[in-house]
């Protein structure tokens, strides 16, 4: 799940600013937050603090451009080859594959420019801007929609396994809405984002891409931030928290009738080892985006 992003939601009061002849309306934004006038705001990219950061921001950039662009590229060439691949669970884990690999090869090199590069400062105009903020929060829900339904997959196979698996028209329909919600869910983060030049120094300015939000504008995004909060994060990680228990249950402490071959005690330790790694893959996530969801609601 490849995806850095920048967390910067501005909100800015749009009866206080001066005409727009006589500066950018959006240079009052720092005074109008945080009470520090536009002429003392600090130089933040320097220090030996965020030089560290951007090695580490830009290393870990790299690699996520290596691994996540070839890693993703062989897994959705090698099931574009071998159709016997393609079950369900594959087709689900290639829509995570394509999400992260879009990130990778789009926004990847955009950031790198933006974070290491230009140092917080972004060149590209303000259509790109959105696009690539809209790119890399569609990639991550489809991988939020990916995985809650590779956990349902996985319950149904061996929950109830003598239940008709899935038909293809209805997998397809599931891969369809995978993608199809975060793609609608997403405008608004596309709608709000804007390249904004802000003064700082000595007569220097930076442009920042982030989401813009006016004071009035609030109640609308605590509301748009609950509902992604809770349709993106709450339900899916509850749901896919509630489909392990069960399968662990099931394979770990349920016993089973009669005489266990070798060869049934080898497919149960493999599924096992599968719901092992899902179950991990699970805990990362929350690791690593709980702290995204917390951080940007306004207080």
């Amino acid at each position: 799940m490849a995806n850095i992003t920048h967390v910067a939601v501005v909100f800015v009061d749009p009866h206080s600013q001066a005409p727009a002849d006589e500066h950018d309306p959006y240079l009052d934004l720092y005074d109008t937050d945080y009470g520090i006038p536009v002429e003392e705001m600090p130089d933040t990219t320097q220090g030996l603090a965020y030089f560290v950061a951007t090695i580490v921001i830009g290393v870990v950039l790299v690699c996520i451009m290596l691994v996540c662009g070839i890693g993703n590229f062989l897994f959705i060439a090698t099931l574009a080859r071998y159709k016997k691949l393609r079950n369900l669970t594959n087709l689900l884990i290639a829509n995570l594959a394509i999400s992260d690999f879009l990130v990778a090869v789009v926004c990847c090199p955009f950031l790198v420019d933006y974070y290491v590069v230009k140092q917080l400062s972004w060149d590209h105009g303000k259509v790109l801007c959105a696009c690539v903020n809209y790119l890399r929060t569609v990639s991550l829900y489809v991988s939020t929609n990916a995985l809650l339904a590779i956990a349902v997959d996985r319950y149904m196979a061996i929950i109830h396994p003598l239940r008709p698996r899935m038909k293809h028209q209805t997998a397809y329909c599931l891969i369809t809405g995978v993608w199809i919600v975060p793609v609608i869910i997403s405008i608004p983060s596309a709608y709000f984002t804007s390249a904004t030049k802000v003064p700082y120094g000595d007569n220097r300015s930076k442009t920042f891409c982030a989401q813009i939000w006016t004071v009035d504008q609030q109640f609308y995004y605590r509301s748009y931030y609950l509902f992604i909060f809770a349709v993106e994060f709450l339900c899916p990680v509850l749901s896919m928290a509630l489909c392990y228990m069960h399968i662990s249950r099931e394979l770990w402490f349920k016993s089973m009738p009669g005489f266990q071959t070798d060869q049934i005690r080898k497919r149960l330790r493999c599924r096992r080892k599968t719901v092992m790694v899902l179950i991990g893959i699970l805990t990362a996530y929350i690791l690593c985006w709980a702290p995204y969801y917390g951080y940007p609601y306004p207080a």
